[in-house]
Protein backbone atom coordinates (compact mmCIF):
# COMPACT_ATOMS: atom_id res chain seq x y z
CA UNK A 1 0.00 0.00 0.00
CA UNK A 2 1.36 3.32 -0.83
CA UNK A 3 0.43 6.77 0.41
CA UNK A 4 0.85 10.02 -0.99
CA UNK A 5 2.56 12.39 1.39
CA UNK A 6 -0.10 14.02 3.42
CA UNK A 7 -2.80 11.77 2.80
CA UNK A 8 -3.26 10.05 6.44
CA UNK A 9 -4.78 11.64 9.53
CA UNK A 10 -3.49 10.57 12.86
CA UNK A 11 -5.73 8.35 13.33
CA UNK A 12 -3.53 5.76 11.27
CA UNK A 13 -1.05 5.77 13.72
CA UNK A 14 -3.10 5.55 17.42
CA UNK A 15 -1.67 2.49 18.93
CA UNK A 16 -4.09 2.00 21.50
CA UNK A 17 -6.93 2.30 18.74
CA UNK A 18 -4.76 -0.42 16.65
CA UNK A 19 -4.82 -2.50 20.00
CA UNK A 20 -7.98 -2.32 21.06
CA UNK A 21 -10.12 -2.47 17.30
CA UNK A 22 -7.73 -4.90 15.72
CA UNK A 23 -4.43 -6.30 17.19
CA UNK A 24 -3.99 -9.25 14.43
CA UNK A 25 -5.42 -7.34 11.75
CA UNK A 26 -3.00 -4.43 10.19
CA UNK A 27 -4.66 -5.07 6.59
CA UNK A 28 -8.16 -4.36 7.85
CA UNK A 29 -6.67 -1.51 10.14
CA UNK A 30 -5.77 0.45 7.29
CA UNK A 31 -8.65 -0.36 4.76
CA UNK A 32 -10.67 1.07 7.93
CA UNK A 33 -8.59 4.17 8.14
CA UNK A 34 -8.49 4.47 4.05
CA UNK A 35 -12.09 4.34 4.14
CA UNK A 36 -12.72 6.64 7.63
CA UNK A 37 -10.66 9.73 6.14
CA UNK A 38 -11.74 9.69 3.15
CA UNK A 39 -8.40 8.65 1.63
CA UNK A 40 -8.38 7.82 -2.89
CA UNK A 41 -7.85 4.09 -3.94
CA UNK A 42 -5.57 4.33 -7.00
CA UNK A 43 -5.40 0.53 -8.68
CA UNK A 44 -2.65 0.76 -10.87
CA UNK A 45 -2.34 -0.79 -14.27
CA UNK A 46 -0.37 -4.11 -14.68
CA UNK A 47 0.46 -7.31 -13.39
CA UNK A 48 2.06 -8.40 -9.94
CA UNK A 49 3.05 -11.21 -8.75
CA UNK A 50 1.24 -12.95 -5.62
CA UNK A 51 3.07 -12.62 -2.91
CA UNK A 52 5.42 -15.59 -1.80
CA UNK A 53 4.97 -17.77 1.41
CA UNK A 54 8.17 -18.49 2.64
CA UNK A 55 8.51 -22.99 3.56
CA UNK A 56 7.73 -24.19 6.79
CA UNK A 57 7.01 -20.43 8.28
CA UNK A 58 2.75 -20.29 7.77
CA UNK A 59 1.75 -23.25 10.69
CA UNK A 60 1.31 -20.57 12.77
CA UNK A 61 0.21 -16.96 11.27
CA UNK A 62 -2.11 -14.58 11.45
CA UNK A 63 -4.46 -15.36 8.11
CA UNK A 64 -4.71 -19.27 9.83
CA UNK A 65 -5.82 -17.26 12.98
CA UNK A 66 -7.71 -14.59 11.72
CA UNK A 67 -9.51 -16.85 9.12
CA UNK A 68 -10.06 -20.10 10.69
CA UNK A 69 -11.49 -18.57 13.59
CA UNK A 70 -13.63 -15.59 12.27
CA UNK A 71 -11.10 -13.37 13.56
CA UNK A 72 -11.02 -10.98 10.74
CA UNK A 73 -15.19 -10.52 10.77
CA UNK A 74 -14.68 -9.87 14.87
CA UNK A 75 -11.93 -7.19 13.89
CA UNK A 76 -13.62 -5.80 10.64
CA UNK A 77 -16.96 -5.45 13.09
CA UNK A 78 -15.39 -3.40 15.71
CA UNK A 79 -13.98 -1.12 12.96
CA UNK A 80 -17.25 -0.72 11.30
CA UNK A 81 -18.97 0.14 14.85
CA UNK A 82 -15.87 2.58 15.97
CA UNK A 83 -15.59 4.25 12.30
CA UNK A 84 -18.92 3.98 10.99
CA UNK A 85 -17.57 1.76 7.95
CA UNK A 86 -20.82 0.51 6.71
CA UNK A 87 -23.08 4.13 6.39
CA UNK A 88 -19.39 5.58 4.53
CA UNK A 89 -19.48 2.66 2.30
CA UNK A 90 -23.59 3.17 1.45
CA UNK A 91 -22.80 7.11 1.18
CA UNK A 92 -20.29 6.71 -1.27
CA UNK A 93 -22.17 4.15 -3.27
CA UNK A 94 -25.19 6.15 -3.47
CA UNK A 95 -23.44 9.28 -4.51
CA UNK A 96 -21.85 7.12 -7.27
CA UNK A 97 -25.39 6.11 -8.33
CA UNK A 98 -26.53 9.99 -8.60
CA UNK A 99 -23.68 10.59 -10.86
Amino acid sequence: VLYPPGSYSDVFFDTELILELSPMADDLWLKACQIATGVPVVVPEGEFASPLDIPETQSTSLRNTNDGESKNDEQWGKLDRHFGLKNILLNLKNKDNMI
